[in-house]
């Protein structure tokens, strides 16, 4: 009997220990927290530190920008798309217009497979040896297209770089023009349905031959 209660603290010890619950905060704690955690936008003034130190006196050669899909147990909210308004606009009022909550999203893959999720869309600038220079979170129904210039703009802040290489997702003028306009060369895949040469080709069955790259050289050298 002795050894049987004794065992017996033992375990509600234990269980105590483990338990935890008076050190565990409540969920609207938390959840305040977690807010004023995310306001302050400590992690991504500490990312822009440490990028903005770390390539000081570095070239990089070439900033890899696409978008990947985050996927979260959130009911989608469905609302206007923003308009295209970023040129002439500061930085921050370009990221504000993005929407930031939770929507469907459609993309199609490196396979050309569509895919659907619901939740958000993570937008990156990555420089050469896989080295995350900026970084954009938006609603997932927001179009690779409508965060280039922001991310171009912030990491031109943060590192000197050459070229600019996007999908056919970026095959934009004001993009286009945007790259070139902070000295840079945009390398973008053309967008067979937004070239009228390529579209034809396509229809017809047979593969348009493409134009060669005219932009490369304006406003920069290679």
């Amino acid at each position: 009997m002795a050894w049987s209660a004794q065992a017996h603290n033992h375990d509600a010890d234990h269980r105590e220990a483990d338990n935890g619950c008076e050190a565990v905060p409540s969920e609207a704690t938390f959840s305040r927290a977690f807010a004023e955690f995310a306001a302050s936008a400590l992690p991504t003034r500490l990312h822009e530190t440490v990028i903005a130190t770390s390539h000081k006196d570095q070239l990089v050669g070439h900033i890899s920008r696409d978008a990947t899909a985050i996927e979260a147990r959130e009911k989608p909210v469905t609302v206007a798309a923003p308009e295209k308004r970023q040129v002439g606009q500061s930085l921050a009022a370009m990221l504000a217009d993005l929407p930031k909550h939770s929507a469907r999203g459609v993309k199609r893959n490196a396979k050309g497979y569509t895919e659907t999720w619901t939740g958000y869309k993570l937008h990156l600038d990555v420089a050469d040896g896989g080295i995350p220079t900026s970084c954009v979170l938006t609603a997932a129904s927001v179009h690779d297209s409508q965060v280039a210039i922001p991310l171009a703009t912030m990491t031109a802040a943060r590192v000197t770089s050459l070229y600019d290489v996007m999908d056919s997702a970026y095959d934009d003028p004001m993009i286009r023009s945007h790259s070139q306009s902070l000295a840079h060369v945009p390398l973008i895949d053309v967008n067979p349905r937004a070239n009228k040469e390529l579209k034809a080709g396509t229809r017809g069955g047979s593969e348009a031959t493409p134009t060669p790259w005219p932009q490369a050289g304006r406003g920069s050298s290679l």
